[in-house]
Formats: C-alpha cells, sequence, structure tokens
C-alpha cells in the first residue's frame, strides 16, 4: 500500500481512539448500518494502511467515528470527533433536498 493509505490509517485510528471503541465494537458498528464485508481484522488492516478504505464505506466510517470523510482523507484540517449519531453530510443534504422540494405557496 501506499504512503497516503498508511495517513488515513493512522486518522481512522485516531479517530475511532478518540471515539472510545474497540475495532471489534466499529465492525460491529458498520455490519449494522449496511457494510456486510467489515470484521476486526477489516478494521485493524485499514489502520496499518495495509487495505484500503473503499469509497462505498468511507462515509459510513466516518459517520461512525464521529468525523468526515475530508479528515480520514487528509483534505480536513481539524478532526470532527463527536457523537457517532451526529447529524452526517448525508442528513444535513436530505434535509435541504426535501426543503427545496416543498411546494412554494402561492402568490411567491
Amino acid at each position: 500500500m501506499t504512503a497516503a493509505d498508511e495517513a488515513i490509517g493512522r486518522r481512522i485510528a485516531d479517530a475511532r481512539r478518540s471515539a472510545g471503541i474497540s475495532q471489534e465494537e466499529l465492525a460491529v458498528r458498520m455490519r449494522a448500518a449496511g457494510i456486510r464485508t467489515v470484521r476486526q481484522i477489516t478494521v485493524s488492516r485499514l489502520e496499518l494502511g495495509e487495505q484500503r478504505l473503499k469509497l462505498s464505506e468511507a462515509s459510513e466510517l466516518a459517520r461512525q467515528l464521529g468525523t468526515t470523510v475530508d479528515y480520514l482523507a487528509g483534505d480536513g484540517a481539524e478532526p470532527k470527533y463527536g457523537c457517532p449519531r451526529c447529524i452526517s453530510t448525508e442528513d444535513t443534504l436530505a434535509a435541504a433536498l426535501a426543503e427545496m422540494r416543498k411546494p412554494v405557496p402561492a402568490g411567491r
């Protein structure tokens, strides 16, 4: 793997530790969220930079860790640790789209 994979892995490990969860707990949460292929060994290999983070898993992983994909990828200067149930980018986008779809009252 590359230096970038290792850097992403360090960020994943830092975020997981800051969230106070084990590799196994993170794997369980990922499976519960529908990412069925994640096991404890997967998390370990990601953290060591031995396995690439799949784009299809990155958003959910960031959400579970209470951070952002940008931070995990190295584009975010500050980690956004917080509650794993915090509003995610997808939730914010979904709310904005729902607001945009509301009918405009007559006369506006």
